[in-house]
Parts: structure tokens; sequence; C-alpha cells
């Protein structure tokens, strides 16, 4: 009645026929299943790929926002130094080399302060070896003789070759008590200065540069 399933002619056999699978094999279903299942981890792994992408993205950026905000206290702290020494010196003019050496050991990282005349030559540093160079004809000179701002800029330009020193210099104008221009005064300073004020990027490759 349900057929002879010995003969190859039972129900589940001639619907097979019927339907053209006679010789149905489950590994085409097997391999498209692989495949669903390797689609999905490949999907998997780009959208892990992708996140940790945006991850690395967001922390680089985080640590050079707050290696902007460490040069900027950096800068912000040379520039007091260098009010403070204009300051003094317009009190005690005769005593410059005195007034650059302790006013540069508030910043025991500063390379040297110093106060460059018209003529550009280093009428007093707070580094013996720098007393009475010349810069003359140096940018940061005539940036700062140019400067008519209230409040002088600082401006920032590597060291010349003429000073015999390595590394930046920040400079702004020097005006007497008139507002006449004297000439400069200047902070020297390495690529250490800055470097101990950066926050370290991690990771592999990871670097912040200025």
């Amino acid at each position: 009645m349900g057929g002879d399933s010995r003969t190859g002619r039972g129900p589940g056999t001639r619907l097979a026929r019927a339907l053209g699978i006679a010789h149905w094999s489950p590994w085409p279903l097997v391999a498209i299943g692989l495949a669903i299942i390797g689609a999905g981890q490949a999907l998997d792994l780009h959208r892990q790929y992708r996140e940790a992408t945006a991850h690395e993205q967001e922390r680089l950026a985080a640590s050079a926002t707050l290696g902007a905000h460490a040069v900027e206290q950096r800068l912000a702290g040379v520039a007091r130094l260098l009010v403070r020494l204009e300051s003094a010196l317009r009190a005690n003019p005769q005593d410059a080399t005195l007034i650059a050496a302790a006013v540069a050991g508030l910043d025991p990282q500063l390379g040297a302060l110093l106060v460059v005349d018209a003529d550009g030559t280093v009428v007093a540093s707070s580094n013996p070896d720098l007393h009475r160079r010349t810069a003359a004809g140096a940018p940061f000179l005539a940036f700062a003789r140019a400067d008519a701002e209230p409040e002088p800029r600082l401006h920032a330009a590597p060291v010349p070759s003429s000073l015999g020193a390595q590394g930046w210099l920040l400079a702004r104008a020097w005006r007497d008590a008139e507002g006449s221009f004297r000439g400069a005064m200047a902070a020297v300073v390495g690529a250490d200065y800055w470097l101990a004020a950066l926050p370290d990027p991690g990771g592999s490759g990871g670097a912040i540069e200025l």
C-alpha cells in the first residue's frame, strides 16, 4: 500500500523523480551554507576593522589636541618670561646679563634667553657663549622691527647659524618705556623643550608632529 521501498518505488522516491531530483545530493546545500557563513564572518571582520580604525583615529585626534594645548602652554610660558625680562630691563638696564640669567632660571628647560639690540648684536644672554654674537639680518629681528602691535607678538624661527646654537628662537620686539624700538628679546629652545610637553601617541608608528 505504501509502495516497496526496496525496489526504489516508494512515495518518497516517486516524488523525488517527479521533481527531477532523483539523484539529489546534500553537498550543494552544504557549500551554500559554508559560503553564507564565510560571507557573514567577512562582513563581521570588516565591521570590526572599521570600528578599530575609527577608535584609533579618535585616540590620535585626542592626543593631537592634548599636544596642541601643551605647546600652547609652553609658548605662553615663554611669552610671560620675555615680558618679565623686558620689565626688569626697563628698571635696571645696566644689569641686563644678570637679569637674563635670573629670568632664564625660572624655566630650567630653556636653552638661553637673549637680549638683541637693533643692530642684531646679542648684548645680554643667560648663556655666556652667545654673548656679543650677531644675528644681523635674521628674520626674527625684521619681524620684531615691523611689529606695530601694542602687545608684541611672539615670532618662532630656527636659530640663525650665526648664533652658533641649535633649536628654535622665540622672539618678540624689545621697546623702551617710550615705546621706541630697541631690538628683540628671544628664548632659545631645543626639541626636548617641546617633547617634554607632548603626550605619547602610543601604538605602532604613532607620532605627533608640530
